[in-house]
């Protein structure tokens, strides 16, 4: 029952600069953009869109607990390689970066930044972004949203 209007941005701190000069009214932006301004009182964070709150700012409820029920909308990160990377390599790769994002010093760094990372296997990456398209092109059918 809101009415929105989006507007596109290529940068979330000119998103959260254009919220705080009061051009923008309200945004979805990623928490590592979000947070400092949450934390130094600049803007109040309404709501995260992930399944759980999230451990640098628990205070700050989930859509669905708010009457959204199953609302999920995350952004993440993965790294790709060439088709036709060897398997042994994009196992190598994929070792070395769970190794560093296991590592002692970057955790809390990561965490202070509200990043939760996850270090997946590359066929669990191939599975989430596939069960992501389906569920946006459902959603896209769904709103009967059209490319112009």
């Amino acid at each position: 029952g809101v009415d929105l209007t989006a507007v596109s941005y290529n940068d979330g701190g000119a998103l959260i600069q254009d919220v705080l000069a009061g051009r923008v009214t309200m945004t979805f932006v990623s928490v590592v953009n979000a947070l400092p301004r949450i934390r130094d009182g600049a803007v109040r964070g309404l709501g995260v869109s992930s399944a759980n709150r999230i451990a640098a700012a628990p205070e700050i409820p989930t859509i669905a607990e708010q009457g959204v029920p199953g609302f999920v909308a995350v952004a993440w990160l993965g790294l790709m390689a060439p088709a036709g990377t060897p398997p042994a390599l994009i196992a190598r790769i994929n070792a070395d970066a769970v190794a560093a994002l296991r590592a002692p010093d970057l955790q809390p760094r990561m965490a202070e930044l509200g990043m939760e990372p996850v270090g997946s296997p590359p066929a669990q990456l191939g599975a989430d972004i596939a069960a992501y398209r389906a569920s946006a092109a459902a959603l896209i059918e769904a709103a009967g949203i059209k490319v112009e």
